[in-house]
């Protein structure tokens, strides 16, 4: 096993990542992370009736992908199999809030929260 790590230096300052465990190279197991695709990092926006979709990529080769919602309504998460899909059939305002999905091994785990938000209507 092997522990890795990303650290960058310039004239603002430095930064590093969070340490990540490698199982192997051949195997490409290790602590999960979590990419949106085609959004923005952090906002989902939906006009009040269209079908969105959010799909992830999850790296690491997680056991488990689980989605929540902040607050908790009850409402049931349309997922793919693999849970790296997530779909609204007619977005409305009860579909509004922060969204938080999380990926786990037996590395650790990963997650990633982003807010799906209506869109304020047509600008003309």
């Amino acid at each position: 096993d092997q522990e890795v790590w990303c650290e960058a230096t310039n004239l603002a300052g430095t930064t590093s990542s969070d340490k990540v465990r490698l199982l192997s190279k051949e195997t490409g197991v290790y602590q999960p992370t979590i990419t949106l695709i085609s959004y923005r990092e952090g906002i989902v926006v939906g006009n009040e009736g269209d079908e969105v979709t959010i799909q992830i990529k999850c790296s690491g080769r997680p056991d488990s992908v689980q989605w929540t919602r902040q607050p908790n309504t009850g409402t049931r998460l349309q997922l793919t199999a693999e849970n790296t899909v997530l779909t609204f059939p007619s977005l409305s305002s009860l579909d509004t809030g922060s969204y938080t999905v999380s990926a786990t091994n037996s590395y650790g785990a990963g997650s990633l929260t982003f807010n799906v938000a209506m869109s304020s209507g047509d600008p003309s």
